[in-house]
């Protein structure tokens, strides 16, 4: 439920709990977990053109890229529950903040650049 920061590179990703839930988020050695109501925020020194989320959601089992929102861009989901952010074609993006609806498990993102 707490706020946690890493710095990767030229990237920095701060995860918020914000305070509202027993978990907050988690990060495992294969994954990472957003719990519903807290927020992921990515920063570069970079301009960000797309983010790609690898889940492990299932249609059973649903801790998909369908669950996530975010503050600028658009995300598309495939059939897999996986997903691609885009920032849009007329902007200069550093930063971008997802929040979500539910629990979503992350096991890579791939950031362009």
């Amino acid at each position: 439920k707490d706020t946690a920061s890493y710095t990767l590179g030229d990237y920095t990703f701060l995860f918020d709990g914000n305070g509202n839930t027993s978990s907050g988020t988690k990060i495992m050695p294969d994954m990472f977990r957003m719990y519903k109501g807290t927020s992921l925020t990515i920063t570069s020194t970079h301009n960000i053109k797309a983010i790609y989320f690898d889940t492990t959601a299932s249609a059973a089992q649903k801790y998909g890229a369908d669950l996530l929102t975010c503050n600028v861009g658009s995300i598309a989901v495939d059939a897999k529950y996986d997903g691609l952010w885009s920032a849009p074609a007329d902007a200069n993006t550093t930063s971008v903040v997802f929040g979500n609806t539910g629990q979503v498990r992350i096991n890579q993102l791939i950031i362009i650049y």
